[in-house]
Protein backbone atom coordinates (compact mmCIF):
# COMPACT_ATOMS: atom_id res chain seq x y z
CA UNK A 1 0.00 0.00 0.00
CA UNK A 2 1.31 3.51 -0.62
CA UNK A 3 0.33 4.75 2.45
CA UNK A 4 2.99 2.44 4.24
CA UNK A 5 5.59 3.43 1.77
CA UNK A 6 4.94 6.99 2.75
CA UNK A 7 5.32 6.39 6.15
CA UNK A 8 8.58 4.62 5.68
CA UNK A 9 9.76 7.93 4.84
CA UNK A 10 8.58 10.28 7.01
CA UNK A 11 8.17 8.37 10.00
CA UNK A 12 9.71 4.64 10.06
CA UNK A 13 9.65 3.59 14.16
CA UNK A 14 5.39 4.34 13.28
CA UNK A 15 4.46 1.02 11.80
CA UNK A 16 6.70 -1.28 14.21
CA UNK A 17 5.36 0.45 17.12
CA UNK A 18 1.94 -0.30 16.10
CA UNK A 19 2.76 -3.38 14.81
CA UNK A 20 2.19 -3.03 11.16
CA UNK A 21 -1.46 -2.47 12.02
CA UNK A 22 -3.18 0.50 10.81
CA UNK A 23 -5.63 0.66 14.09
CA UNK A 24 -8.25 3.42 14.43
CA UNK A 25 -5.65 4.99 17.21
CA UNK A 26 -2.88 4.82 14.31
CA UNK A 27 -5.07 6.24 11.94
CA UNK A 28 -6.40 8.82 14.37
CA UNK A 29 -3.06 10.15 15.06
CA UNK A 30 -1.80 10.00 11.29
CA UNK A 31 -5.12 11.80 10.45
CA UNK A 32 -4.93 14.81 13.38
CA UNK A 33 -1.11 15.21 14.10
CA UNK A 34 0.49 14.14 10.45
CA UNK A 35 4.32 14.65 11.19
CA UNK A 36 6.31 13.41 13.45
CA UNK A 37 7.08 17.03 14.85
CA UNK A 38 3.40 17.57 15.65
CA UNK A 39 3.33 13.84 17.30
CA UNK A 40 6.47 14.85 19.22
CA UNK A 41 4.82 17.92 20.40
CA UNK A 42 1.55 16.15 21.42
CA UNK A 43 0.42 16.79 25.04
CA UNK A 44 -1.80 15.67 27.95
CA UNK A 45 -4.46 16.76 26.10
CA UNK A 46 -3.66 15.01 23.31
CA UNK A 47 -3.69 11.83 25.61
CA UNK A 48 -7.15 11.20 26.36
CA UNK A 49 -9.08 10.84 23.07
CA UNK A 50 -6.32 8.71 22.06
CA UNK A 51 -7.18 6.33 25.26
CA UNK A 52 -10.87 6.25 24.36
CA UNK A 53 -10.84 5.60 21.36
CA UNK A 54 -8.44 3.05 21.98
CA UNK A 55 -10.64 1.39 24.34
CA UNK A 56 -7.86 2.00 26.93
CA UNK A 57 -5.44 -0.19 25.41
CA UNK A 58 -3.27 2.94 24.56
CA UNK A 59 -1.35 3.82 27.39
CA UNK A 60 0.12 6.62 29.18
CA UNK A 61 3.31 4.54 28.46
CA UNK A 62 2.49 3.93 25.27
CA UNK A 63 2.11 8.00 24.19
CA UNK A 64 5.33 8.66 26.21
CA UNK A 65 7.12 6.57 23.88
CA UNK A 66 5.41 7.13 20.82
CA UNK A 67 6.42 10.45 21.30
CA UNK A 68 10.14 9.72 22.01
CA UNK A 69 10.08 7.96 18.97
CA UNK A 70 8.97 10.76 16.73
CA UNK A 71 11.41 13.17 18.80
CA UNK A 72 14.05 11.02 17.50
CA UNK A 73 13.14 10.21 14.37
CA UNK A 74 15.12 9.62 11.12
CA UNK A 75 12.14 10.26 8.63
CA UNK A 76 12.09 13.13 6.36
CA UNK A 77 8.88 15.67 6.52
CA UNK A 78 9.19 17.42 3.25
CA UNK A 79 5.95 18.86 2.80
CA UNK A 80 5.50 17.00 -0.37
CA UNK A 81 5.45 13.62 1.88
CA UNK A 82 3.19 14.94 4.56
CA UNK A 83 0.91 16.03 1.59
CA UNK A 84 0.76 12.88 0.18
CA UNK A 85 0.05 11.05 3.30
CA UNK A 86 -2.52 13.19 4.00
CA UNK A 87 -4.34 12.35 0.39
CA UNK A 88 -3.71 8.65 0.94
CA UNK A 89 -5.26 8.83 4.56
CA UNK A 90 -8.64 10.88 2.56
CA UNK A 91 -8.44 7.70 0.49
CA UNK A 92 -8.17 5.11 3.21
CA UNK A 93 -11.12 6.98 5.03
CA UNK A 94 -13.27 7.01 1.77
CA UNK A 95 -12.42 3.42 1.03
CA UNK A 96 -13.27 1.96 4.30
CA UNK A 97 -16.16 3.90 4.21
CA UNK A 98 -17.75 2.69 1.32
CA UNK A 99 -16.76 -1.16 2.37
CA UNK A 100 -19.06 -0.25 5.67
CA UNK A 101 -21.58 0.51 3.25
CA UNK A 102 -21.60 -2.25 0.98
CA UNK A 103 -21.55 -4.75 4.19
CA UNK A 104 -24.82 -3.07 5.03
CA UNK A 105 -26.29 -3.60 1.78
CA UNK A 106 -25.33 -7.50 1.84
CA UNK A 107 -26.47 -7.55 5.22
CA UNK A 108 -29.78 -5.92 3.85
CA UNK A 109 -29.99 -8.62 0.91
CA UNK A 110 -29.24 -11.41 3.37
CA UNK A 111 -32.09 -10.35 5.70
CA UNK A 112 -34.21 -9.96 2.87
CA UNK A 113 -33.65 -13.53 1.48
CA UNK A 114 -34.31 -14.68 4.83
CA UNK A 115 -32.47 -17.70 4.51
CA UNK A 116 -33.49 -20.72 6.86
CA UNK A 117 -30.33 -21.06 8.51
CA UNK A 118 -30.90 -17.10 9.95
CA UNK A 119 -34.06 -18.19 11.72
Amino acid sequence: MALTNVLDKVFPKFKPFFKDRFSVTALYILTNYQSPERIANMNSRSYEPLRKLSRGRFTLSDFVKLKDLAKDTVGSTSDFLIHQMSVLLELYSQLDSKIDELERQIEDCIYGIAPPILL
